[in-house]
């Protein structure tokens, strides 16, 4: 995907480190993913911080070497701009966590992966 082809749809959580030698402190998502987000978060009423979103290839070959959880790069949903993830047990993740599929985002229940959620349409 092209930066072009994204939309941005927050800031990263203060505690996401690394995040702005790739992006600066924005998030972005593929629209119809992004528009989805968007809806749920104005439906909670508040920021839902992001962890992460949107990775290009790179970024995710750089997650892949701090952790086995991590996709292969070329392979991960967060390449589609359709994958985020969500400090767990925040006030915000567990209403994503129960909310979310009503705008088509899931809680990918990854083994080693609390973090995880996926859009779809």
């Amino acid at each position: 995907m092209q930066p072009s082809d994204l939309i941005k749809v927050g800031k990263y959580n203060a505690g996401a480190a690394g995040r702005a030698q790739w992006y600066g402190t924005d998030a972005y998502l593929a629209p119809d993913a992004g528009r989805a987000f968007l809806a749920a978060q104005q439906a909670y009423g508040k920021t839902i911080p992001i962890n992460s979103a949107y990775r290009n290839i790179e970024h995710q070959a750089g997650v892949r070497r701090q952790t086995t959880v991590a996709a292969k790069p070329g392979t991960s949903r967060h390449g589609l701009g359709r994958a985020l993830d969500l400090q767990p047990n925040t006030p915000a993740y567990n209403w994503f966590k129960n909310n979310g599929p009503k705008y088509g985002w899931y809680f990918a229940a990854i083994r080693n992966d609390p973090y995880h959620f996926e859009y779809r349409a």
